[in-house]
């Protein structure tokens, strides 16, 4: 396969990914945009180990179409991405959501540094960063959206996490296997409403999320 027959195909599978998730007005900027963070994260990874996944089509099925299988779920206006990493899930998810607006916080600095590059060689204007342990962070406005993405266990997640959210929020936690019981149980004040399996397109394993709500004070 040749450069320009590769490009063709991996822009293929990611919209032919988008579509099956329900992404079905995304732009031709919009996915090139994904297709250039994906480029990034490769070219990056090649020098400072941002992610073990390095294969062009894992890139996009792995870390873009499962980013953006959340996509459909997310009702929230401000959004928090704990633990992004290289930009995961909060990249893909505010480039094909450009009404959101999203904090990606991250405590890991080469990391961060580049989550920074990629926002600015993008262009993307609803996106911004943070470099803080969560427990550390204090917001000055809460969030309605806090996202995780093979951050911690459920428990773990909602309690470092739970001076970010509004009353009225939702956590979205993304998980490999569904929990068993005994990982369901939550911080006094947390609920949780769902845990509904996610399809991602292509991949060959499980996903689920999770959707916790605060309904009291969780201090």
């Amino acid at each position: 396969m040749n450069e320009s027959t590769s490009v063709y195909y991996f822009e293929a599978l990611l919209r032919e990914g988008c579509s099956a998730i329900g992404l079905h007005s995304l732009s031709d900027l919009q996915f090139k945009h994904l297709l250039d963070y994906a480029a990034l994260l490769q070219k990056w990874s090649t020098i400072h180990n941002l992610t073990t996944i390095t294969d062009s089509r894992e890139v996009i099925i792995k870390h873009l179409l499962d980013s953006l299988s959340l996509a459909p779920q997310v009702k929230a206006s401000l959004s928090l991405d704990v633990g992004t990493g290289a930009g995961l899930p909060g990249i893909p998810l505010a480039i094909a959501m450009p009404n959101v607006m999203w904090h990606l916080l991250d405590a890991n600095q080469k990391k961060i540094t580049f989550v920074q590059y990629a926002i600015v060689t993008l262009g993307l204007k609803n996106v911004e960063v943070f470099h803080q342990r969560v427990e550390a962070y204090r917001p000055e406005v809460l969030y309605d959206g806090v996202f995780t993405r093979a951050f911690a266990s459920i428990a773990e997640s909602v309690d470092k996490a739970h001076g970010c959210i509004n009353f009225d929020g939702l956590f979205y936690l993304m998980l490999g296997q569904r929990p068993r019981t005994e990982d369901c149980i939550l911080p006094k004040g947390c609920k949780m409403i769902c845990c509904n399996r996610i399809e991602v397109p292509f991949m060959n394993a499980q996903r689920h999320l999770v959707l916790v709500k605060p309904i009291g004070s969780v201090n």
